[in-house]
């Protein structure tokens, strides 16, 4: 009796063959659903979190509670019309986004308009969501307070410069900078002025707020640190090159960049210098740097990525994304996300700098949130991109 012989190993070398080449033929955004998850068995927790104001806190950090859900995909997007200059807010359920000189409102589950207005000017500067209300800075150097409700404006307050700076709700005060070379401070309730504190140049970054005290840094060179109660300076400390990124808090600490590519750790009690990057990297910081994994994770403006130990400033990885950036990190359990001019949103392992995911989203990313078990990244030519499971 003769066995029929059936050359397995044969077949399965062509099937795997097809299988690549019907992968490769896949349209792009498929391809890139369909990346391997990186495991957020490790972290605990879910970013179910609000992210009510620049990076996410008052501290600036960038960092959600816990991990999003993997693996991500596109549930919605929407195109707003006008430039989104700044990241999104998210609270109650609700996306808050400016694009141009229209705030609008947009539902977290599906991106349907809830509202939009067009109060004055064009908004460039981070949205800030307090108790209801919306605080958005304009470039005729309004500070606006919106209900969250309907968008119909509570009060303004006039300052001598364009607004760029992100605000912080703390006290009852709402914090922030003007260009006209001024720190503010007004009443959440009614917009008073309760105080003004004059720097040397514009103040360009969001303000950083810690339990009584305001962490600015200005295009001047100067972090400052002031009460918040009554804007008297406390300590000061001259950097060698104008700051752009949001002073970031963490364990008494404060992290910030220069437009010369350094990177600086303070004691946030004196604003001593604790350590600096050892060399000046060659491209400048805009984006302000997000925690994680022990690390400030930062992104220069020549497109590269790094992981800079807390504890002295060492370089614990390095990732080159090839575009250019003004887009600040941010992380979500062990994940940092990332986003370029060339429109690619990256998701980077934070321990290690390994690309994990991708996802193209055609033009430039100007912000990224991640919040309530989304990703939410907006692009500058109008458009909003949302990402869960």
């Amino acid at each position: 009796m003769i066995e029929k012989h059936f050359p397995v190993l044969e077949i399965l070398a062509v099937l795997v063959a097809f299988l690549a080449v019907w992968r490769l033929s896949l349209p792009e955004e498929i391809q890139q659903e369909t990346v391997p998850p990186v495991s957020s068995e490790a972290s605990p927790g879910t970013a179910d979190n609000d992210w009510p104001c620049f990076q996410g806190n008052n501290a600036r950090t960038g960092a959600a509670t816990g991990a999003l859900p993997q693996p991500l995909r596109l549930l919605w997007s929407r195109e707003l019309g006008g430039e989104i200059a700044a990241p999104p807010v998210v609270a109650a359920d609700t996306v808050f986004c400016a694009s141009g000189g229209t705030i609008q409102a947009l539902t977290l589950a599906e991106g349907n308009l809830a509202w939009k207005c067009t109060p004055s000017g064009t908004f460039a500067a981070p949205l800030c969501y307090d108790g209801g209300r919306l605080f958005c800075g304009n470039d005729e150097g309004e500070m606006l307070c919106l209900s969250a409700t309907d968008g119909k404006i509570i009060w303004r307050l006039k300052t001598d410069g364009e607004i760029k700076s992100g605000a912080a709700a703390a006290g009852g005060l709402i914090v922030f900078g003007s260009y006209d070379n001024h720190l503010y401070a007004c009443d959440r309730a009614d917009g008073k002025l309760r105080w003004k504190l004059k720097t040397g140049a514009q103040v360009h970054a969001p303000v950083c707020v810690n339990g009584d005290f305001v962490y600015s840094a200005g295009c001047d060179g100067f972090v400052r640190k002031i009460a918040l109660a009554d804007g008297s300076q406390v300590a000061a400390a001259e950097l060698p090159a104008s700051i752009a990124t949001a002073p970031t808090f963490f364990n008494n600490r404060i992290v910030l960049g220069t437009m010369q590519g350094e990177v600086f750790l303070l004691d946030a009690g004196n604003l001593d210098i604790i350590w600096k990057t050892a060399e000046r990297y060659q491209a400048a910081l805009l984006a302000s740097p997000a925690i994680g994994d022990e690390a400030a994770l930062v992104a220069w403006r020549d497109g590269s990525v790094r992981a800079l130990n807390l504890s002295g400033g060492g370089e614990k990885w390095s990732f080159s994304a090839k575009s250019d950036s003004d887009c600040a990190p941010v992380t979500a359990g062990d994940i940092c996300y990332h986003g370029g001019e060339d429109g690619k949103l990256l998701a980077l392992e934070a321990r290690t700098g390994k690309p994990a995911w991708r996802y193209d989203c055609g033009g430039k990313i100007a912000g990224l949130v991640p919040a309530r078990n989304r990703l939410l990244a907006v692009g500058g030519n109008g458009s909003v991109f949302c990402f869960g499971r």
